[in-house]
């Protein structure tokens, strides 16, 4: 993912990535604490596994075993939010919810910090972007730019600004153009 990411130039397409991958690593922790969930639940009989006595008669071994995960995976994600109706019926099962109570406290507020972070510089990013077009637009109309080559002005950087999203973060959205335009923008202005 990593290697992706690197070879990305557009700074928004980095930022949504990287919320992605946090959400790609919660699944994954949830998909493990449900699974050693279930393990507990099954090592000893007087585990929730048994104590949720459903009847089982009716239904295929697969949809039995989905059955068991999903209730797994629920129980692991409510442990980061809320509770749900299977609770730990033994010390071992206790033992491993409290833990992993814990690790969802730390790996939640982790999670959420990262996620926060990124989305205030994705808003930045987009804010930025927002007064370089009304800064363009104003300097254009200051200077009674013909409409036709404040339109090719426009395009030009829209279709370059993917390019050149590597440059540095002040630069200003002119610097984009190539030298034609800039030469047209000057002759037009003077």
């Amino acid at each position: 993912l990593e290697k992706v990411l690197m070879r990305s130039n557009s700074l928004l397409c980095k930022l949504y990535f990287r919320i992605v991958k946090l959400m790609l690593m919660l699944a994954i922790l949830n998909h493990f604490i449900a699974c050693f969930w279930y393990l507990v639940g099954t090592s000893d009989p007087s585990g929730w596994v048994y104590t949720h006595s459903y009847n089982w008669s009716d239904v295929s071994p697969s949809w039995k075993y989905a059955w068991l995960y999903f209730t797994s995976l629920h129980w692991s994600l409510s442990q980061f939010s809320s509770t749900m109706e299977v609770f730990p019926q033994n010390v071992r099962e206790r033992l491993f919810s409290v833990t992993v109570l814990f690790t969802a406290l730390v790996a939640f507020s982790a999670l959420l910090s990262n996620m926060t972070e990124a989305m205030i510089q994705l808003q930045t990013e987009q804010k930025r972007r927002k007064q370089q077009i009304t800064a363009l637009c104003e300097y254009l109309h200051e200077r009674a730019i013909s409409g036709e080559l404040s339109a090719t002005l426009k395009h030009a950087i829209d279709a370059r600004q993917p390019v050149r999203a590597r440059l540095e973060q002040e630069q200003t959205l002119l610097a984009l153009l190539p030298r034609n335009l800039l030469m047209d923008l000057h002759l037009e202005t003077h």
